[in-house]
């Protein structure tokens, strides 16, 4: 209710501002029109979106007919609304598989925010999508930001992310600097499938109590400042709030066991450069949480993380490949105990965690149709994800994609790649875009 309650106060704010009028491998591959309408007062509206059908089919060669067969109708409607130095953005998301009793805003509304310009910057407010981090769609740079994995992995990263409630200052430094200062009063962690196909398992512990996290004792801050030196794009960024990794704490007197969120400080720098036909980036940071010298079994231990990564197109054939390294290492795992929250953050002692993303596209036929080929390789786990997609643009504002997953997973190895092992699947999808 309390959500609901700021949803209606923003969307009335709107008219207060004299309003009568913005993916890893889906930020790599976006396309998307604009249709304007100027009203007498003034005001520009701007209009986008795209209706879509697509259908997956998740198969088992030993039993094919009763292989399971989705059909995903949906429509995104996005309007912009301009007028004088500010404008309000509002993005929906229309789709039948989303009416069901526990619907939440979110799954409706992909954006509804407001953005005022000023001389010296521009203020935003309302529920949002902040990417933050120099790399390319996936980072792990990106506090502000959750993903809804209940219907697994997809290309489209952008649509994996979840907008929240945000006040955010943005200040111009300079010719190219920029801080940005956000306030964020609840947490979300990422969303997992509590049944089903994409499930990891949580859903088998008998008396889980989760928290409520929409309350002020869940609000966050976090600045981020970056600007160019040279051929250098360098930022900084400093987040006070929460780990999102959930920690399960049991009380075996009573058999109930209860997940929670530890407090912790973010520090992290960021950066990249051009090189010839080369591009370069990198994302490093430090998690300081509570548990300093690793003595808590409760609280979860400082981690590094970091993320390296290039992109080129290789003259000529128009060839485009991305490369990344998506890694953390936790401090203080060399005795841990079995209850230890930090026993199942990754592999190895100390504990660690890397996973490899290459994602690759051909484009030919007057770069009508593309052959998207992408990879995802979690090396401790032994586990990958293959990503293959062909897309047709069968006109300006229609286009066609077959793609399809191929997950495998080592038994024994806890993580998603095994626990998705079994959900192998290729698709159709038609997309009308106006």
């Amino acid at each position: 209710m309390r959500n609901f309650i700021w949803i209606i106060i923003v969307t009335l704010f709107f008219p207060m501002l004299n309003l009568s009028a913005q993916d890893a491998f889906g930020d790599i591959f976006d396309e998307s029109e604009i249709s304007e309408t100027a009203t007498a007062s003034g005001t520009n509206i701007e209009v986008s979106g795209t209706l879509s059908t697509d259908h997956v089919y998740f198969f088992d060669a030993s039993v094919v007919k009763n292989n399971e067969v989705l059909a995903m109708p949906e429509a995104e409607v996005n309007l912009k609304i301009l007028e004088g130095d500010t404008e309000g953005i509002i993005s929906l998301n229309i789709s039948p598989q989303k009416w069901d009793p526990d619907i939440i805003y979110s799954d409706i509304i992909n954006e509804l925010y407001m953005r005022s310009f000023f001389s010296f910057g521009y203020m935003e407010a309302g529920l949002m999508k902040v990417e933050w981090g120099s790399a390319d769609g996936i980072h792990v740079l990106d506090p502000l930001s959750f993903w809804d994995l209940t219907d697994g992995f997809s290309l489209d990263v952008t649509s994996l992310k979840k907008a929240s409630e945000i006040v955010k200052m943005n200040i111009y430094i300079k010719e190219s600097g920029l801080l940005e200062l956000a306030y964020k009063p609840f947490f979300s962690s990422h969303i997992m499938a509590q049944s089903g196909r994409w499930s990891t398992g949580m859903e088998n512990i008998p008396n889980l109590h989760i928290p409520d996290t929409t309350t002020l004792e869940y609000s966050q801050a976090a600045l981020r400042l970056t600007g160019t030196i040279g051929r250098f794009d360098i930022g900084t960024q400093y987040y006070y709030g929460y780990l999102p990794d959930p920690a399960l704490n049991t009380d075996f007197g009573t058999g109930h066991t209860y997940i929670t969120y530890d407090r912790a400080h973010l520090f992290g720098l960021e950066g990249g450069f051009a090189l010839g036909f080369l591009t370069f980036w990198m994302e490093a940071g430090y998690w300081l949480t509570e548990d300093m010298d690793g003595s808590d079994p409760a609280v979860y231990n400082n981690r590094l993380v970091y993320l390296p990564g290039m992109d080129f197109t290789v003259p000529g054939i128009k060839l485009y490949v991305n490369v990344q390294l998506v890694g953390d290492y936790t401090f203080n795992t060399e005795n841990l105990s079995l209850l230890d929250v930090d026993e199942t953050t990754g592999y190895g002692s100390p504990s660690h965690n890397n996973m490899l993303l290459i994602a690759g596209e051909l484009p030919f036929n007057k770069d009508k149709t593309k052959i998207r080929l992408s990879g995802m390789w979690s090396i401790e786990e032994e586990g990958y994800m293959i990503l293959p997609e062909l897309l047709w643009d069968l006109n300006d504002n229609l286009n066609l994609s077959i793609y399809g997953q191929i997950i495998e997973g080592k038994d024994g190895n806890a993580g998603m790649m095994n626990s998705w092992k079994k959900n192998d699947n290729f698709g159709m999808k038609i997309v009308y875009i106006f």
